[in-house]
This record gives structure tokens, sequence and C-alpha cells, in this order.
């Protein structure tokens, strides 16, 4: 499935105002191909019906049915704002996932698990034939921990394999060879050096 090789070089200005190429380690961006060539088409089918509804092209219908087709028109343009383009983002501190409207942040070190899937193969949504649509790829399952509570964000990718494998390059480079990642490490030394710190002052004042 890995057909894209790792990229930084952002291609659209939405990607370059997520992270810039300094910083970006590795980029993915998936569009929707298969439910988009569904749905944008339905979504105008459902707009002109509901102009023709509302115009009285029908006598027999009454111009307040018009709202159910234009409701459908609305769903579709939703559709493709939310649904239809993901960008990701890796860099050495974190993840960044925009999915159409919504954006997710995930701290490298925050990560728990990292695993490219299959768009067939299951019984859910996240992997069976609905998903596909949006899906189409393939997608990754990502796993972190918030406050002390799990979380999990399935979202697609256009090269799956290659994108959780950055990923775990990524939480790899923040472990130190003690098997401590670099954050905790950090305040760990932070706090040595406080303890040294109180420690020559108490040896001063002793050798008064």
């Amino acid at each position: 499935m890995s057909d894209t090789g790792t990229r930084t070089t952002a291609t659209d200005a939405q990607e370059r105002a997520m992270v810039d190429d300094a910083r970006a380690q590795h980029r993915d961006k998936h569009v929707a191909r298969t439910a988009a060539a569904l749905v944008i088409p339905g979504g105008l089918i459902a707009l002109l019906a509901a102009i023709a509804v509302a115009s009285g092209a029908d006598p027999a219908a009454p111009r307040l049915a018009a709202i159910l087709p234009f409701g459908a028109f609305l769903g579709a343009v939703y559709t493709v704002l939310t649904r239809m383009v993901v960008r990701t983002a890796v860099t050495r501190d974190e993840v960044i996932v925009q999915w159409g409207l919504s954006d997710h942040r995930i701290p490298v070190a925050a990560i728990t698990a990292c695993e490219a899937k299959s768009v067939t193969g299951g019984p859910t949504v996240g992997t069976g034939a609905g998903w596909a649509l949006v899906a189409d790829r393939g997608s990754v399952l990502l796993s972190w921990t918030d406050a002390g509570a799990t979380k999990s964000l399935l979202f697609p990718a256009n090269d799956p394999a290659a994108l959780a494998a950055q990923i775990d390059v990524a939480r790899g480079a923040g472990v130190t060879a003690t098997g401590l990642r670099v954050a905790d490490a950090a305040a760990i030394t932070e706090d040595e050096r406080a303890v040294e710190g109180a420690t020559e002052s108490t040896a001063k004042e002793q050798g008064r």
C-alpha cells in the first residue's frame, strides 16, 4: 500500500498552516475520492430538486416539500467539509491530524500505540464496507493518554503503513538509552540538579 514514501513539503496552504516544512518529519494527505464521487453529485441533484419544488415546477407538490431535498443538500455539504480530506503531519513533538473542520494535536510522548489498518476484514464501521467509502486507501489507529485517560482516533490516510512507521520513528526518537522518554528524562535531570544544588548549599552553610 505504501506508494508515497516520506513527504515533508506542504502541497497546499492548509498543510503549510498546520506546521512549517522545517519541523515536519512526515506529511500525509488523504482525499476520499470514492465518497466524493457519490456525495457531490447526489448533493447537486438534491439541490436542483429543492429548487424545482420551491419554484412550483410540480403544481401537485407543496412548496414546503422542498425542505427535504434541501436538507439532503446541506447534509452533502457537511459531509464534504468534515469527512472528505484528512491532512496529517508528524513532528518531533506531536502528531497533527486535521480531519475536515476538526483538529487534533497529539503529543508524541503521550502516544501508546499506532497501527495501520486496511479498509476490509472486520465487523465494525472502522474496518467494514461503509468505512471504505471514506478510507478507501486504509487508515491509522492512534492511541494515547490524556490526563490519565486513554483516547484513540481512527482516521483515513493515503499511505497508512508509511504514516504509522513515521509516527513510530518519532516515538522512538523520544526515548533515551535508559528507556525513558526525553521529556521524562529532562524532568528527572531537573530534579537531580535541584537536589545537587540543595546539597551544595547545605555543605557551604556547614563549612562556614
